[in-house]
């Protein structure tokens, strides 16, 4: 049944605050700006009315939940800080005497709201933010970053012979001691190398195991580890699969050289008031430059709309620019490329063609799938001795533009250079979350679960934003009447 708060607070907890406790602290701040009685509408409907005993109050709990990150806490450590802390007590909104959740009971009330229900909360903060005139309208920044998992990575013939364990120990639940077990289960190797040979041994075992459960077990047998050990063996592919134990943690890259296990955190940030306003969890090896579509889509169910659009070289694509210029922002994304040919030549929007150096127009143009190749005369490439405007087996300059750059060179580049300096902002927030609410290491295992990490990690960042930009603007002098 669901708890509610009686919001009474006696005579000796109201003398013990006022006596302890000063009203500028930045939590009790959060705590008279922040509307936070959506939560209990957002979640009414996973809870009785009338019968079973009473939950605690789902307001409560979530408070606690923003305590562990504003304080990077884990759920036993809230629970024991709450039951000493008179701050978090007031806080969270339990008298003197009340007793105090136990760490499970936080546990259960995560699994109940799930990823979706999080989003809601979260979208109910950024909504606060909009009605007290916090979010600008001129910028919006799309940006990434990576987030360990808290997982040991074995080898790639460990893995497989992990996952072999884990379909027959699967098929045992089910249908009691398996002779499979002999042929296929082999212990982990002790060693970090392994030769070819051995390596495709074990691929031989995993595909015969496979094949064998295929033809004599139902479908729904350790059908996840099925298809990720089809997936760990599929020819041709690069390994993403890091462990079974948490396998929605992939394998990416922070950079060409550098890789990490776990998962990207892709926001979207208004760069007036630094606030975020969408946030979603990919998997370590998804390209976040090809995913612009997905937040830009939770941005336009929050009505939270921005004139421009700015991110750094990975978004630098077909898809990003449409997504953009459809929601009629200007994107400010540069190029991915360091030096290209079309460099040298200048854009005629009016007239589309191009300009060489020498001052010389483009004669026609070939349409491509994405761009145009500008071709120019070969009378007047003939007598060019510029280098590098055409190739040497050709007697005439022939330069593919983009429609992407097309796009890009509409922009002023002072425009480009200060929005490139605001992207920076969003990059602030990134290392607020990593350094204060420990965003650098998932705290639980799957994609869901840390997709519930980032939003509470953001909501606690966006409460902080809030009451700054509050406090500033009550300070701004009074226009003097005139």
């Amino acid at each position: 049944m669901l708890g509610k708060q009686d919001g009474q607070t006696d005579f000796f907890d109201r003398y013990v605050e006022e006596k302890l406790l000063t009203d500028d602290h930045e939590l009790l701040t959060i705590n008279r700006e922040v509307d936070f009685s959506f939560v209990e509408e957002e979640v009414a409907e996973l809870y009785s009315m009338e019968t079973g005993r009473p939950s605690y109050p789902p307001e409560q709990m979530f408070r606690l939940l923003f305590l562990e990150y504003y304080a990077n806490l884990s759920d036993v450590e809230v629970a024991r800080q709450v039951k000493v802390n008179i701050l978090y007590r007031r806080f969270v909104g339990l008298g003197l005497e009340d007793p105090v959740p136990d760490p499970s009971s936080l546990s259960v009330f995560r699994s109940r709201l799930g990823e979706d229900r999080f989003q809601r909360l979260f979208a109910r903060l950024v909504k606060q933010c909009q009605e007290k005139g916090l979010l600008g309208d001129r910028l919006k920044a799309l940006d990434a970053t990576h987030v360990v998992a808290d997982i040991a990575v074995p080898n790639l013939l460990n893995v497989l012979r992990d996952g072999r364990r884990r379909i027959l120990n699967k098929l045992e639940a089910r249908y009691g001691p398996r002779d499979d077990r002999v042929r296929y289960a082999r212990p982990s190797s002790a060693h970090g190398g392994y030769s070819k040979e051995q390596l495709a041994d074990e691929v031989k075992e995993t595909r015969a195991l496979l094949d064998h459960v295929d033809a004599h077990y139902d479908e729904d047998v350790a059908s996840e580890e099925r298809e990720l050990l089809r997936e760990a063996i599929a020819p041709g592919t690069k390994r993403t699969l890091a462990s079974f134990v948490d396998p929605d943690a992939r394998i990416g890259h922070t950079s060409a050289t550098r890789t990490f296990v776990g998962y990207k955190v892709h926001v979207a940030q208004d760069t007036t008031s630094e606030v975020v306003t969408s946030v979603e969890v990919l998997p370590g090896n998804t390209h976040e430059g090809k995913a612009a579509g997905q937040l830009l889509q939770q941005e336009d169910e929050r009505d939270v709309h921005h004139a421009g659009l700015v991110a750094d070289a990975f978004y630098d694509n077909q898809q990003t620019y449409a997504e953009a210029l459809q929601r009629e922002m200007t994107p400010y994304i540069p190029s991915k490329c360091a030096t290209r040919r079309a460099d040298r030549f200048t854009y005629d929007s009016e007239k589309d063609e191009l300009i060489c150096p020498q001052g010389k127009r483009s004669m026609g143009r070939v349409k491509q799938e994405d761009g145009a190749i500008y071709r120019f005369s070969t009378k007047d490439c003939a007598g060019c001795d510029q280098e590098g405007c055409k190739q040497a087996s050709k007697r005439q300059a022939n330069v593919y533009l983009s429609e992407v750059e097309k796009v890009r060179r509409r922009v002023p580049a002072e425009e480009m250079a200060w929005a490139m300096e605001e992207r920076k902002k969003v990059e602030r927030r990134f290392g607020q979350a990593k350094r204060h609410q420990g965003m650098d290491k998932t705290r639980y295992r799957g994609r869901w679960r840390m997709a519930i990490q980032a939003l509470m990690t953001f909501f606690v960042i966006n409460a902080k934003r809030m009451v700054k930009l509050l406090a500033k603007r009550a300070q701004r002098p009074s226009p003097v009447p005139g």
